[in-house]
């Protein structure tokens, strides 16, 4: 009995690295057993190969969409530059109307007149008159008006700021 025992403790020393604990490993990923497994590990890099032409083709459908809002945008920047450029070329020329005007007017009737205008309006006409033409004004406007419009026309008035923009337009939804 004693024969018996040692046989398969010495069959086992004498297999050493070669005998069954160091045989080749299992492979890792066992076959698939079913048809519907080896389908989908066949169609699994097409599959991902059409998600990422899906994904590219929405992003450059996006990167369009937002191509043409920016030159859309850039549209209308450049339309409501070109606006305020013809309203100022516009004031430019009221403001030498006015002032002409004003030049042309004895000082007692202009001074009457410009003590009912605007600071900042009194102020750009009395500017655009020559020296003895304000002086004239200034001299029989009353005198705590005559100083609000003189430092006004120095600069030590600050121009009132200007008006709110206007509220934007309601978002109809579209994202």
């Amino acid at each position: 009995m004693r024969h018996s025992l040692a046989l398969p403790g010495l069959l086992a020393a004498l297999a050493g690295p070669c005998g069954p604990a160091h045989a080749a490993p299992p492979p890792t990923a066992a076959a698939p057993a079913t048809d519907a497994q080896r389908f989908c590990q066949n169609v699994a890099a097409a599959a991902a190969d059409a998600r990422f032409a899906l994904q590219t083709r929405k992003l450059n459908e996006l990167q369009e969409g937002i191509a043409g809002r920016v030159a859309a945008l850039e549209a209308k920047e450049a339309e409501v530059k070109a606006l305020l450029d013809a309203h100022e070329e516009a004031k430019k020329r009221a403001e030498a109307s006015l002032v002409g005007i004003y030049a042309k007017m004895r000082p007692d009737a202009a001074a009457q007149q410009i003590s009912a205008l605007d600071d900042a309006i009194a102020a750009a006409v009395l500017r655009g008159l020559n020296a003895r033409q304000s002086s004239a004004i200034l001299n029989e406007i009353p005198a705590e008006r005559a100083v609000k419009l003189v430092d006004t026309i120095a600069g030590l008035v600050p121009p009132p700021p200007p008006p709110p923009p206007p509220a934007p337009p309601p978002e109809d939804g579209r994202s």
